[in-house]
């Protein structure tokens, strides 16, 4: 069977650039090893012994940014299912159990921001500052004109962690415990944590709202492959593992899914864990690819969950829960990863997700879920008795927890079951279980996190295993920028590899380019740096160009541009774009991104 593109794998980064290429009019094929898309996105169902069915939802807890005109929904708005998915928006605070109290946190960004104030008077010019960076910092991102334009503070934030980041603000370390509570959601503590990849969360939640799906996660999906099927004879296949990746001259010829089908494209997408589905690569390895499964392998992958799903024979506030989400903390965070690391869960710490106050028909009473950090090494092989008596303790060891807060539980179960990073791996193939793809870490976020690019010249990676992240919003905005990306990819181009233009002549020809009425109010100072050569400097002011004389350097660098001559020779014939280099790990900028992104608009006279 013959598509414009497949797609392997249909969690939500799958499902996005699906969704765009399809309503761009490519005929798209899309391989899930599950029978049911989504990924993690999904909805699993339990009878009780009376023969009561539950719905749960296996993994989302909210969804932030879609409040009108924020991230995620101008990209739902762009593929025409902002109105079709049937959001409810979370209204409710959400509670911290500490060990010596209980704080609120409201769901508003002013309130949160005046709770601080009052629980923190001493640092009150701090937080006001920290709150009002916050805010510029999302305004700037939803104000984003993808694929041509980059986050303004992306490169100051992305080799920090976001615990030395808030001490700028307020070093104090019971506020940036408070401050970063959603710190599992992103998958390491604070003093490990991407300080970029933190703010987009924790503005996307209390600026650009809380938000949950009617029917839970598993509905998105389902409408989601239900509007791909409507285009150009695109198709979602199900219960279709992909086995073999077959491959000529660097490039993938077709894809066998384990029911002994055959796919051919001329592009492929990869929604999915690369070292899992590359390994999967027939035939002789070029060095190309071995290097790049080298590299793979020695990044870090993020930590896997545990999940406790627990039906009752009540709604939540019937047995004292008001929140919607409580995080528990028996524990100090570091002390929890630290657990977590070594196998040590007893009166640790949890996340409680009441959703039937997030969507109060999704059942007739509610279910809850339960979970906490986990990792595959801590589990023994499915199937054996280890196994089954592990999940036995943990089970109670996590039900305990929950019923110190609150101590009703118990009395109205119906149903429990447990999800292990090994359920996790089972159903999604995700190395390790891991939940969030690459560790967000200081040295794996941003543009140093796993780039697009793969060995081969037709295939490209999306998901929470490339750029920008983990989380549902991380897989979307992925998935959606790849689509991007392939549909500006041209069908034919000049091959000028073999016409290495000398730099003088590339940067002479940028100029020439310059356009005036495109540098209104704008002034910046480049500084480029080609392998070998000394630096050429490029001045924008006054709404005109010039290359500087070498012997004369700027005061002021507004940003730094590092590649190859190479590489900038593609980039001057439109053979590779300045963004996707920079995304596959080509070109390095530093300073004002924004500066570097404008290069296009700014020289372009035609």
């Amino acid at each position: 069977m013959k598509y414009d593109v497949i797609i392997v794998g249909t969690g939500m980064a799958g499902l996005t650039a699906g969704l765009k290429l399809a309503k761009s009019g490519k005929k798209i094929a899309l391989l899930e090893k599950h029978y049911i898309p989504g990924g993690y996105a999904t909805n699993f169902t339990r009878k009780d012994s009376e023969g009561n069915t539950y719905t749960f939802d296996v993994s989302l807890h909210s969804l932030g940014s879609m409040n009108k005109g924020c991230t995620i929904f101008n990209v739902f708005n762009n593929l025409g299912i902002a109105e079709k998915i049937p959001f409810i928006k979370n209204t409710k605070n959400t509670k911290l159990a500490k060990l010596d109290d209980s704080i609120i946190i409201p769901h508003d960004f002013e309130e949160w921001k005046s709770s601080f104030i009052n629980r923190y008077p001493e640092h009150e010019e701090g937080i006001k500052n920290l709150f009002s960076f916050m805010k510029e910092f999302y305004e700037d991102v939803c104000n984003l004109n993808f694929p041509h334009d980059a986050p303004k503070y992306q490169i100051e934030l992305e080799s920090i962690s976001i615990d030395n980041y808030i001490r700028k603000y307020v070093d104090n370390d019971e506020f940036i415990d408070i401050f970063c509570y959603l710190w599992t959601y992103a998958g390491l503590p604070p003093k490990k944590l991407n300080a970029f990849y933190y703010m987009i969360i924790i503005s996307s939640y209390v600026i650009g709202g809380h938000w949950y799906i009617e029917g839970g996660s598993g509905n998105m999906s389902k409408i989601m492959k239900e509007e791909i099927e409507k285009f150009n004879n695109s198709k979602v296949y199900l219960s279709s593992e992909v086995i073999k990746i077959n491959t000529l001259n660097n490039k993938i010829i077709s894809v066998t899914t384990k029911n002994n089908e055959v796919f051919e494209a001329d592009e492929f997408i990869f929604a999915c864990s690369p070292v899992e589905i590359f390994s999967r690569v027939d035939g002789e390895k070029s060095k190309e690819f071995l290097n790049y499964m080298n590299f793979l392998n020695n990044l870090e992958e993020s930590m896997s969950i545990t999940q406790l799903y627990i039906a009752l024979d009540c709604k939540s506030e019937d047995i004292g829960i008001k929140n919607p989400h409580t995080f528990v903390y028996n524990v100090k965070i570091e002390d929890y990863w630290n657990k977590s690391n070594s196998n040590l869960f007893e009166n640790t710490n949890c996340c409680i997700t009441a959703y039937d106050q997030l969507d109060p028909n999704m059942n007739k009473t509610c279910f809850l879920g339960i979970s906490r950090c986990d990792f595959i090494k801590n589990w023994p092989e499915r199937g054996t008795e280890e196994y089954k008596s592990k999940k036995q303790q943990t089970t109670r060891l996590l039900l305990d927890i929950a019923c110190k807060i609150y101590p009703d539980i118990e009395k109205h179960i119906k149903i429990m079951e447990l999800g292990t990073p090994r359920t996790m791996q089972r159903y999604t193939n995700n190395l390790n279980g891991a939940v969030y793809g690459w560790a967000q870490n200081v040295n794996q976020g941003g543009f140093n996190r796993s780039y697009f690019k793969t060995p081969f010249n037709n295939a490209i990676v999306v998901s929470s295993w490339s750029y920008p992240g983990g989380g549902y919003e991380g897989a979307i905005y992925s998935g959606f920028i790849g689509a991007l990306r392939l549909l500006s990819k041209k069908s034919t181009t000049t091959n000028h590899s073999n016409q290495l233009v000398s730099l003088p002549e590339l940067m002479n020809g940028l100029v020439s380019r310059f356009n005036p009425e495109n540098a209104q109010n704008f002034e910046a100072t480049y500084k480029f740096l080609f392998d070998g050569h000394d630096p050429i400097y490029l001045e924008v002011k006054n709404q005109t160009a010039k290359l500087l004389p070498s012997s004369e350097t700027p005061s002021k660098i507004d940003t730094t541009i590092i590649t190859t001559h190479e590489i900038w020779n593609k980039i001057s014939f439109d053979e590779i774009s300045g963004r996707d280099a920079l995304l596959d790990g080509l070109l390095k900028c530093e300073g004002n991104l924004k500066h570097f992104a404008s290069i296009p608009n700014i020289f372009n006279k035609n």
